[in-house]
Formats: structure tokens, sequence, C-alpha cells
């Protein structure tokens, strides 16, 4: 998300039209063109104001690659054919993970009967980006974090949003610069196969219903926004880092606890505050065929660390299972529903040694976790005081 310089990968600039975003160089998706999407093919061109090209199809919601913008009109191309089509019929979208994919326009509400982002709001898609709904959904969980996200998206017009970053420069140093890193981003979003548009759902978060416009949809542009922010769209969100997606949203760097469930020394744990620097020699270790030596986490200074933190009800804590499949569709632990490599927000810790997770494919763990069951299915926990946000500065 730093190297913005690949001129295919250029976001779009804050000029808009209508209610899409502008045609750029890369991947874009056909938003007009046809009073009948579903039947009716959207015009392709020889050339700008020329004659339609004959049997050329290409429909609403399908990807088009632009190969350049010449003023009102833009040049595009798909495998079977290459044209011009009018540059209010296209827009540019983040390219998604999987191949051949439909997009389709929400009308959803930016937010609930609450009118403000909930924590359940959010679900994960098929996408590996646990890392980023994680931390997000915790935020939008406490208050501080409600207003932080007002914050980062901005509705521009109808159908339109804005929605700021922090970035992290190469001394690991997180900054913000609302120029530099706000994407505009509409509501079309890519969609699952179905049958009929009543049965079209998100394919990625929020994971529901499309068509449904009792469902929120700021988790879906946020996601979207992030994935625009990307040089590799959505295929950039794919398994990824979650203190640099919680240093993204929030413009801290979190606080860490690690500990290696496997050690056979205990030890009392403390929140580490170089938690950048610590994943950088981890990965380096790592690289070089090494392992982390760290020692096991005695439960109750666990415990007492974490009761410590959810005293402060804008504090977000991310904990991350333990990687032994790398498929997040594997359970470390059938009785308790934890899932392998994958981020759950700890929404409540009990004096008495008990845990209340969720996590963004299922939402909350029916059965709470002992302390002493957690310290072997995961090993490092992330927090970050949602009200000392940098947007806030």
């Amino acid at each position: 998300m730093n190297d913005k310089s690949d001129i295919t990968n250029q976001q779009p600039p804050m000029k808009t039209l209508g209610e899409n975003t502008q045609p750029q160089k890369g991947y874009n998706i056909v938003v007009a063109g046809s009073d009948n999407p579903e039947e009716t093919p959207v015009p392709v061109y020889d050339s700008p104001n020329g004659q339609p090209l004959k049997e050329i199809e290409v429909f609403i919601g399908q990807a088009v690659a632009v190969l350049q913008v010449k003023e009102a009109w833009c040049q595009v191309q798909r495998p079977e054919f290459k044209g011009w089509m009018p540059v209010a019929h296209v827009a540019y979208q983040p390219k998604p993970l999987q191949p051949k994919i439909t997009w389709s326009r929400s009308k959803g509400t930016l937010y609930g009967a609450q009118h403000a982002p909930e924590l359940d709001d959010v679900r994960q898609g098929n996408l590996g980006d646990c890392y980023f709904l994680a931390p997000l959904a915790a935020i939008a969980n406490t208050p501080a974090g409600k207003k932080l996200l007002m914050t980062i998206l901005q509705p521009v017009r109808p159908g339109l949003f804005s929605a700021t970053f922090c970035n992290i420069d190469k001394q690991n140093a997180v900054y913000l610069d609302r120029k530099e890193d706000t994407e505009i981003v509409d509501c079309w979003f890519p969609i699952t196969d179905a049958l009929t548009v009543e049965q079209e759902c998100f394919l990625y978060c929020p994971a529901k219903p499309l068509h449904d416009t009792s469902i929120p949809i700021w988790s879906a542009i946020l996601e979207k926004a992030y994935a625009q922010w990307d040089p590799q769209g959505y295929s950039g969100l794919d398994n990824q880092v979650c203190s640099q997606a919680i240093a993204h949203l929030t413009g801290l760097e979190p606080l860490s606890l690690h500990w290696d469930p496997e050690s056979k020394q205990q030890a009392e744990v403390a929140w580490n505050k170089g938690t950048f620097s610590f994943e950088v020699e981890e990965d380096r270790i790592i690289k070089n065929k090494g392992k982390v030596v760290l020692p096991n986490a005695l439960p109750e200074s666990l415990l007492h660390v974490l009761l410590l933190a959810r005293e402060n009800s804008d504090c977000i804590l991310v904990a991350g299972s333990l990687r032994k499949s790398g498929k997040d569709t594997d359970f470390l632990d059938q009785e308790y529903q934890i899932k392998d490599s994958h981020q759950y927000a700890i929404l409540q810790v009990s004096k008495d040694g008990f845990l209340v997770l969720w996590e963004p494919k299922a939402g909350r763990v029916e059965k709470p976790l002992p302390i002493t069951k957690f310290i072997t299915l995961f090993n490092d926990v992330l927090a970050v005081d949602c009200s000392a946000s940098l947007f806030f500065k």
C-alpha cells in the first residue's frame, strides 16, 4: 500500500462523474449504457463518436480493461474485442481476487437503525482479510471507534463516498496525509453467482444479499476503499498483517502481547510498544529458517493484563489464533469453534477467567473461552485505544 508508482494502478482522482468513479487505466467495469441491463448489451464503438462494433456483447457489471482515456471516450478491451465506450459508461474499480467476476450496484443504507457502525454489520466474504475485518468490527464496537469510522468514511454525494487511511513510512512511523491517502469509491460491488437478481450477494464483506436495502453497507465501502488504496486491488488484501491494518484504520501502532504456547517456560506478559519492530525481526528470523524464541504466558498474568485493558471502553483487543494448516476453514478446537489462522476480537474478559470472542465469518463465538484454553490456541493480542486516534488530532 506504500508503493503507488505503477501507472496502471494509479488511484482515481477526487473528481467524479455522477454516481460512479471515473475510468482509469487498468481494471474497470461497465456501469451504464443499456436500458435493459439483464438482456441488452452495451454498445462498443470502433472509434470515439464512431460506429457500433457488430456482434460484440458486453453487459453492465462486466469487467473491461481501460487502455486510455480520451476526453469523453475511453478505449476498452476484453479478450474478444477492443473498442471505445463513453466515459460515463465505465467506472474504475479495485481488481477482484477471483477471475471473471460480475459487479452490481447496491442501494443499501450506509448505517443501520442506530445510525452508526455496529459490530455485526461486518461479515467476512470470499477473501482472506480477517486481519482487517476483526479490528474493523472491534472499532465499531467502541464509542470512540464509531466516531472514528464516521470520520474515516464521509459521504461525497449520493452513491459516492470518500475514505481516508493512515499510512506507514519506511521507518515504521504512522502518519496521516488526507490528500495522498483518500479514496473515492462508489456503490458497485463484486457479487456471487446467482440465478436471479434477488439472490445476488456481496462476494466480499458483508457477504449478505446485495439488494436488501436494510443491510448497512459501510463495512463493504471501507473494505472496497481499502482494496482501491492497495495497488493490487482486492487481491492485495488477501492474508496481510493485522497490526498494519489497525494502524491504517486508527493512525496508531498497536501494543502487542506475544507468547509461544509450545514453550515449557512460562513468564509474565507485558505490552510491547515496538510491535512493528518485533514483527520485522520475526519475519527476518523465519526467512532465515530460524525459530522465534518466546516463553509461554502465565494464565494469571495474561488475564490481569487483559482485564486492565478492558477497563477502557475505547480499547480494542484483537487476538490471532495459531497457524497449523494455514486454512481458516479448519478448526483448532471444535468445542470452542476456534479456527486456524484467524483473527478474533475480544469483546469481554471476566474476572473468573473467561473470554467472549467475536470472529468475522460467524460473529460472536457462542461458548466463552477459558484463559487457560486461550493460551493454547492463540499466540498474540493487539491493542489500541481508539480515542487516541491520529484522526482526532
